[in-house]
């Protein structure tokens, strides 16, 4: 579920947020919390550039049931983490490097020592530009690059391209189609 906040008459340049989860997969048990927060900085007197930071904090608690039969025991763990980002944007162009599970991966495998829980640190870069196309119809053109990372770097081909996606959003007035 989700609530919408409150409208606000003034603008403010700190923002702040969260979220609560309980993900119940057989009987595997993740429960998480976060809490976000990010301040944007305006870098001309118009306020039409920004540079916004923003961290999340974030914990996992893990249930992992054992089984008697196979002489597996129950598993609990609890995995603190935290994301971090930097993100400067104008009217045109906007440009973003952000990191998620800097903490890296928690020492958990499941329950039955099969696999170890997939949270790795991830990297992200995001940049795009805005192309007027035409004003009195409101039509602009906008490329962007999205680039994903993790720890594990291959300079296989095949992982490479996949880090790599290029996008496209075509506005038209107040409506908007893009792919990516």
């Amino acid at each position: 579920g989700y609530t919408i906040s409150p409208k606000l008459k003034k603008h403010s340049n700190f923002g702040l947020g969260g979220f609560l989860f309980n993900d119940l997969i057989s009987s595997d048990r993740n429960l998480g919390i976060g809490l976000t927060g990010s301040y944007h900085f305006a870098l001309d007197k118009k306020e039409l550039s920004f540079l916004s930071v923003g961290v999340t904090a974030k914990g996992i608690y893990s249930h992992l049931p054992g089984d008697t039969l196979f002489a597996i025991p129950e598993k609990n763990h609890m995995s603190p983490n935290i994301d971090a980002g930097i993100y400067y944007y104008n009217p045109s162009f906007y440009i973003g490097l952000s990191a998620s599970n800097i903490l890296g991966n928690p020492a958990i495998s499941d329950s039955e020592d099969l696999t170890v829980v997939p949270v790795s640190r991830q990297y992200f870069f995001h940049t795009g530009y805005k192309f007027v196309i035409s004003k009195p119809l409101n039509i602009v053109i906008e490329p962007n690059l999205i680039i994903t990372n993790s720890d594990t770097i291959s300079f296989d081909m095949d992982y490479l391209s996949g880090m790599i996606e290029p996008g496209l959003k075509i506005y038209f007035g107040k409506f908007c189609v893009g792919t990516y």
